[in-house]
């Protein structure tokens, strides 16, 4: 099972922490980071590396 992925963002500057920070070391602020979801974006149109026709015998 994948694992979920979290950031941290402060809500007074924006800095982005892969963990969560008593003061943002950006606008040095305490407790002023919220926990958010990562979201991963697939592209729509992806294509595949391996091609999709049959192997054609010599």
């Amino acid at each position: 099972m994948a694992k979920k992925s979290t950031v941290f963002f402060c809500k007074e500057c924006g800095f982005e922490s892969a963990k969560w920070v008593g003061q943002c070391p950006g606008c040095k602020t305490w407790n002023s980071f919220t926990e958010e979801p990562v979201v991963k974006k697939t592209p729509a149109n992806k294509v595949s590396s391996r091609k999709t026709e049959t192997p054609k015998y010599l």
